[in-house]
C-alpha cells in the first residue's frame, strides 16, 4: 500500500499503515524475485496451504535486507496458526530495525493470547508511548488486566477505551459484566443495553441484561426479555427457570397486570381496510406466514366465510373485527368466540373477506426461529388465509395473494423505508427477480414461500410505508434478466466490502454473481489478500467502500468481534455437531474476496470438515458473516481458553449489497444503475 493511498484516504488504521511508517524498500520490486514470492504466498495463504507460504515468506525474507513487508506477513501467519512463539520472534525482529507503535500494539495482542498479560501491558504501553491511538487498544489492556484479576484496572481501561471509541461493543459489554459482579447493577444495566443497541445479535447480551433487570426489581422488563431469549433458544432450561423465578418473586400481582395489558391489547387491536393491488397478470403465491403452535387468534376487517379449502361451500360466517380463535385437536380444527366452541372443521380451511380491501389480524405470529431477532408479534395480512391441522400441535398458515402484494410486505422487512427511493426500487425488483424465479420453492410442503430469510422476510401489511409501497408500483412487473431468463437474484445487508462469487447451489459458477470490491474506486487492498492485508481489511473501519456507512447502518453490520470462552463455543458446537470438547478450529481455505470456504474442527470426537457458508456461521454461533479470522486466548498451559472471531460483513455477501446499494443511491445512481453494479450482465424487463 502506497503513501499516495494513505493520504488519499487518511488510513490511519492497523497494519497496512506499518509499511509506510517502516519504509517502502520491500514495494521498491528491485529485486524481481521478491514480489513474485509475495504473491505466490498470498495465494497460498488463501488456499490453506500454510506450510507453503511461510516457506515463499522465508524465500522473500532472504531475498532482500529488512524484507518488513515478508517479516510481517511471517508475524501474522504464525499468530492465525496460534504459533505464538514464532510470531513474537518476527515481530521483535522488526522492532530491531526500527521501533513502531502499530508493531508494539500487535505483540501486545500475541503475548495476550499466549497468557503473558504483564508483556502485553508492557507492549501495549510502549505503543501508547509512541502515539498509538484509537480505543481498541485500552480494550486490549482491559482484557490484561481482567486476566490479572485486576479488576479496577481492568474497569478503568474498558471504560477509557467507550469514551475514545463508544462503538467497541465487546469494551460495553465487559464492562456490564464487571458491574455484574459488583452488583451494581443499574451500571450494568446501561452497559448492556448499549451493547444491544450497538450489535443486537450478541446473544449473550440477553440473559445478562434480562438478569441485571431482575436484580433491580423490574420484573416486567426481565420476564420480556427471558422470553425473549427463549424464543431464540427454546431448550434453554435456565431460561425456563429465570421466568419461573420471576413469578415466584413478583407474585400474583404480575401475573394480573399482564393479563389485563393483554386483554386491553386484544381489545383495542383491529384488523383495517387497505388499497388492495389489482393485477391480473401478476402470480398468486402462497407464503407459509409463521406459527402461532395449536391455538389461532384473529381477527378481521370485514365480514368474512370459512370454508373448506377446495370448496366454496360455506360453513361459517363471522363477523367484522369480532375476535375468533381457532383450536388444532385431533387433526380437526375447532372455532370458538367469546371462550365457547361454536362450529368444527375438518383439517383444512380457507377463510375469506367479504370486502377485498379488508384484512386479517393474526396475534402472536412468530418468526425469526432460533435467530436473535425472534419474536412473537400481531400482524395483518392481505388476501386468503388458509389453515391446515399439521398435527396436535400446530397449525399450519398461509397467505394467499398475489406477488406484487406479497411485495409490498417484503420491502420493508429487507430495507428500511427511510433509505434513498433509487434503492428501495432496485430491493423491489431484486426481491422480484429472486421470487419469480423461485416461484414453488416449498411446493412439496404446500406452499410457495415461507415469511423468514430462507426466502424473504414478509412482514405483512403492518409494515408497509407510503415510501415502500410506492417503490413496487412503480417497478410494478420488473424483473432482473440475464440473457433474456430471470435471474436469482439474491441480497443480503452488507458484503463487508467485497461481494462474493455464487456459493449456493454446490458453487456453481453463475455469470451475474460474480464477487467485487464494493466501490467504483480503488481501495489499495489486492484480493486475494495476504495475511497483512486480511488483518487490516477486517480491523479496518474507515475503508472506503460502499457499505461503509454509519448514517445507513450499525458499525456492527460493517466490522463485528465475538469473543467466546471455550466452554460456551463448545456448547454451542455440540448443539449443531456432537465434536466432543473443542480442540481447535482450523480455516482450510478462503474464497477470493476474503469468505471462508472450508473449516475443520477438532474436537475429542474426531476431526469435522464444514463447507457451507451459513453452515458455519451457525456452528459458530451464528456469526455476522463467513469473512472472519479466529485469534485464539491461551492459558498457561498452552490450551485454547477462548476464542476472539472478528468480521467484517452481515449476511451471505452474494449479488446485492443493501447498504451499498443505499450509499450508491445517495450518490445519485439509478435502481437500473445499481442492480447493473451488482449483477453482472443483467437487464431490467417487464415480465407482466
Amino acid at each position: 500500500m502506497s503513501e499516495y493511498f494513505l493520504k488519499k484516504f487518511k488510513r490511519l488504521s492497523f497494519l497496512a499503515l506499518i509499511i509506510i511508517l517502516l519504509g517502502a524498500d520491500s514495494l521498491s520490486g528491485k529485486d524481481a524475485p521478491y514480489p513474485e514470492h509475495l504473491s505466490r504466498a498470498r495465494l497460498l495463504f488463501n488456499q490453506g496451504q500454510y506450510k507453503k507460504a511461510i516457506a515463499e515468506y522465508k524465500k522473500a525474507e532472504k531475498n532482500i535486507s529488512a524484507a518488513k513487508e515478508a517479516i510481517l506477513n511471517l508475524a501474522i501467519i504464525h499468530k492465525n496458526l496460534r504459533q505464538y512463539p514464532q510470531a513474537i520472534k518476527y515481530y521483535r525482529k522488526l522492532l530491531s530495525l526500527e521501533p513502531n507503535k502499530i508493531v508494539y500494539l500487535n505483540l501486545g495482542e500475541v503475548y495476550y493470547l499466549k497468557a503473558m498479560p504483564d508483556m502485553a501491558i508492557k507492549s501495549f504501553k510502549a505503543a501508547l508511548k509512541m502515539g498509538q491511538g484509537g480505543g481498541l487498544i485500552y480494550f486490549w489492556l482491559g482484557k490484561c488486566f481482567a486476566e490479572k484479576a485486576d479488576l479496577e484496572n481492568a474497569r478503568h481501561y474498558y471504560q477509557k477505551a467507550v469514551e475514545i471509541d463508544g462503538a467497541i461493543v465487546l469494551a460495553h459489554l465487559e464492562l456490564g459484566r464487571l458491574y455484574a459482579k459488583k452488583k451494581m447493577w443499574s451500571n450494568a444495566q446501561k452497559e448492556f443495553e448499549k451493547t444491544k443497541e450497538l450489535d443486537p445479535s450478541i446473544r449473550d447480551v440477553y440473559p445478562a441484561l434480562a438478569a441485571s433487570y431482575f436484580n433491580q426489581a423490574k420484573y416486567e422488563l426481565a420476564l420480556k426479555t427471558f422470553r425473549k431469549v427463549r424464543s431464540v433458544d427454546p431448550d434453554d432450561l435456565k431460561i425456563k427457570s429465570y421466568i419461573e423465578k420471576i413469578y415466584r418473586v413478583a407474585g400474583k400481582d404480575l401475573k394480573k397486570k399482564l393479563a389485563k395489558k393483554e386483554r386491553k391489547r386484544i381489545a383495542a387491536s383491529l384488523a383495517k381496510k387497505v388499497l388492495p393491488k389489482k393485477l391480473k397478470a401478476a402470480p398468486i403465491v402462497r407464503v407459509l406466514i409463521g406459527k402461532t403452535g395449536r391455538h389461532l387468534r384473529f381477527k378481521w376487517g370485514s365480514n368474512f366465510s370459512i370454508r373448506e379449502k377446495n370448496s366454496a361451500k360455506t360453513l361459517f360466517q363471522g363477523q367484522e373485527n369480532k375476535l375468533y380463535r381457532l383450536v388444532c385437536k385431533k387433526r380437526k380444527i375447532l372455532l370458538f368466540s367469546d371462550e365457547k366452541k361454536i362450529r368444527e372443521f375438518g383439517p383444512q380451511i380457507r377463510i375469506c373477506a367479504e370486502a377485498p380491501a379488508a384484512t386479517i389480524l393474526i396475534f402472536d405470529v412468530g418468526f425469526g426461529e432460533g435467530q436473535y431477532w425472534a419474536s412473537k408479534t400481531d400482524r395483518l395480512y392481505r388476501g386468503k388465509i388458509e389453515l391446515t391441522a399439521v398435527s396436535e400441535d400446530y397449525l399450519k398458515i398461509i397467505n394467499v395473494l398475489n406477488l406484487e402484494e406479497y411485495l409490498y410486505g417484503v420491502l420493508p422487512s429487507e430495507m428500511p423505508s427511510s433509505w434513498p427511493a433509487e434503492a428501495l426500487k432496485a430491493q423491489t425488483i431484486a426481491a422480484r427477480s429472486e421470487a419469480y424465479i423461485k416461484l414453488g420453492r416449498h411446493k412439496a410442503e404446500g406452499f410457495d414461500y415461507c415469511a423468514d430469510v430462507h426466502c424473504q422476510a414478509y412482514g405483512g401489511v403492518n409494515v408497509e410505508t407510503r415510501a415502500t409501497c410506492s417503490a413496487v408500483d412503480k417497478t410494478s412487473g420488473l424483473v432482473a434478466v440475464y440473457a433474456g431468463k430471470p435471474v436469482d437474484a439474491v441480497y443480503s445487508n452488507s458484503c463487508g466490502g467485497h461481494t462474493q462469487d455464487n456459493i449456493f447451489s454446490q458453487g456453481k459458477a453463475v455469470s451475474y454473481l460474480k464477487g467485487r470490491v464494493d466501490t467504483i474506486q480503488p481501495v489499495g487492498f489486492f484480493f486475494p489478500l495476504s495475511p497483512l492485508e486480511l488483518e487490516d481489511w477486517l480491523w479496518g473501519e474507515d475503508i472506503p467502500v460502499n457499505c461503509n456507512s454509519d448514517f445507513l447502518s450499525r458499525r456492527s453490520n460493517f466490522r463485528w468481534m465475538r469473543y467466546y470462552p471455550i466452554k460456551k463455543l463448545e456448547i454451542l458446537i455440540n448443539k449443531k455437531m456432537k465434536t466432543g470438547k473443542l480442540l481447535a478450529i482450523n480455516i482450510l481455505e478462503r474464497n477470493s474476496s476474503a469468505h471462508i470456504k472450508r473449516i475443520e474442527i477438532i474436537g475429542t470426537k474426531g476431526r469435522f470438515i464444514v463447507n457451507k457458508e451459513l453452515k458455519i456461521r451457525r456452528l459458530l454461533g451464528n456469526l455476522r458473516s463467513s469473512m472472519f479470522n479466529i485469534d485464539v486466548k491461551l492459558d498457561k498451559k498452552g490450551q485454547p481458553e477462548a476464542f476472539l472471531f472478528y468480521g467484517g460483513g452481515w449476511g451471505h455477501a452474494v449479488g446485492m449489497c443493501q447498504v451499498g446499494a443505499a450509499s450508491l443511491a445517495q450518490k445519485g445512481y439509478s435502481y437500473a444503475q445499481i442492480l447493473k453494479f451488482y449483477y453482472h450482465g443483467i437487464e431490467i424487463e417487464k415480465k407482466y
